[in-house]
């Protein structure tokens, strides 16, 4: 890397070994300038993923109405809130703070990591904000150290596969088999919504794929997506920190993800086999959930959980 970086006039500013997937590829990152004196302030969006000369999840300016639909039997803010009540987690941990909305929703010690968050609301002082993007805050031994029991974590970041993916890894190293963890943004609304050069003001991009990814990989996983406003959700139950599959694999999966059809299939637009979210099979695996966390046998106690589980999905409710 330093004879690269000789031989082409750069700067060789880092060079690693990318410990994810079975490949171990060696990366460097070279400067082809100087590097900018310490007191200039750079603008965020430097290190954001760019488009044809454009941020990636800028929103377009002009609005096509029938590309802009929202869909979902509940608002995910009132919904979070039932799922604080009902799990009661000793730290939340979340991704992708926005406004803050979501995370003034807890009870319990809360980190929240967003690279711009716009936080006018003040916070309790049991919630904080980390500014940064969530792959260096994992990257930071001290920063991790700060988390409490993951009982509760929602992915809600960039909305690309890889993305959320490297999320969804990081998430479940860190957490437990009780752990509940959420990912946004599984359900666009129109084919407009999950593409991934953002097309819409309401985009979801091609989180869609990690539905897939996760049942045909991790089998062992238990995941229910619930049909939550206005992009759904998606519940992801019984994290093994242990298993390493997903970061054996990482960068195939990854790979294969990026390259994999462009437009989500009519099973994601149209919603199928979505749990309604006020359906009482949900809230009785939450209570359960809890209760095993507090059990003097919590892994036997999640046994009954998956017994639940088994052979109750996909379900059909009748609304009247």
């Amino acid at each position: 890397m330093s004879s690269l970086a000789e031989a082409n006039g750069l700067l060789l500013v880092e060079s690693f070994v990318d410990p994810r997937g079975p490949f171990h590829n060696l990366v460097g990152v070279f400067r082809k300038n100087p590097a900018p004196p310490a007191e200039t302030s750079l603008d965020h969006t430097s290190y954001m993923p760019l488009l044809d000369g454009a941020l990636q999840n800028d929103a377009p300016q002009d609005e096509i109405p029938e590309h802009e639909l929202n869909a979902g039997s509940m608002n995910k803010l009132p919904f979070l809130r039932r799922l604080h009540d009902t799990l009661q987690p000793r730290f939340y941990f979340e991704i992708g703070v926005f406004d803050g909305a979501s995370l003034r929703l807890t009870n319990c010690p809360a980190i929240g990591v967003d690279p711009d968050p716009i936080v006018k609301q003040p916070l309790k002082e049991f919630q904080s904000v980390h500014t940064g993007i969530s792959a260096d805050f994992f990257a930071e031994p001290e920063l991790v150290a700060g988390l409490g029991p993951l009982d509760l974590s929602y992915i809600d970041g960039m909305h690309l596969i890889e993305n959320a993916f490297e999320d969804f890894v990081n998430v479940e190293a860190l957490s437990h088999p009780l752990s509940v963890i959420l990912v946004d943004d599984i359900y666009p609304n129109h084919p407009q919504q999950g593409l991934r050069s953002r097309a819409s003001r309401h985009w979801t991009g091609d989180v869609w794929k990690i539905i897939d990814i996760l049942r045909d990989r991790r089998p062992d996983l238990i995941l229910i997506p619930v049909d939550t406003f206005p992009t759904g959700t998606l519940f992801v139950l019984g994290a093994d920190p242990a298993n390493t599959v997903l970061w054996d694999l990482y960068d195939i999966i990854v790979s294969d993800a990026i390259t994999a059809s462009e437009e989500p299939p009519a099973e994601i637009l149209e919603r199928h086999d979505v749990l309604l979210p006020d359906d009482p099979l949900l809230w009785r695996l939450m209570e359960m959930m809890r209760e095993a966390r507090d059990s003097k046998h919590p892994i036997a106690a999640f046994e009954r959980v998956r017994r639940l589980v088994d052979g109750a999905f996909p379900r059909k409710v009748t609304q009247s």
